[in-house]
C-alpha cells in the first residue's frame, strides 16, 4: 500500500485504480481509497473476486467503459514494478 501512496502522490492524487490478481493488490487499493480491479486470468485463484470489480482479460479493461465510468477525467499512467507485471496503476 506504500507504493500506491507514493505513486498517487507523484501524480498529485489523480483518480487511481490498482489492477491485480492477488489479495495484497486489492488490500493496497482499499487502504488508499482507490478502485480495485481483480484480474480473473492471473495466479490469485479466487482472491481477485474480492475487488470492487473484475475483468477476465486485459483487453476487457481497455475495450470497456469500466474505468471511465468509475473514474471520469482519468489520465492513464502505467507503472510496472520490477518484481512482476502487476499491479498496474492508473
Amino acid at each position: 500500500s506504500e507504493l500506491v501512496r507514493k505513486i498517487r502522490g507523484k501524480y498529485h492524487d489523480l483518480g487511481a485504480a490498482v489492477i491485480g490478481d492477488r489479495i495484497h493488490d486489492i488490500e493496497a487499493a482499499k487502504k488508499n481509497n482507490v478502485l480495485s480491479i481483480g484480474t480473473l486470468y492471473g495466479y490469485g485463484g479466487k482472491e481477485p473476486e474480492q475487488a470492487d470489480t473484475t475483468i477476465n482479460t486485459f483487453a476487457e479493461l481497455l475495450d470497456s467503459d469500466l474505468i471511465s465510468k468509475k473514474l471520469p477525467n482519468l489520465k492513464i499512467h502505467f507503472h510496472k514494478p520490477v518484481s512482476s507485471q502487476w499491479p498496474l496503476f492508473l
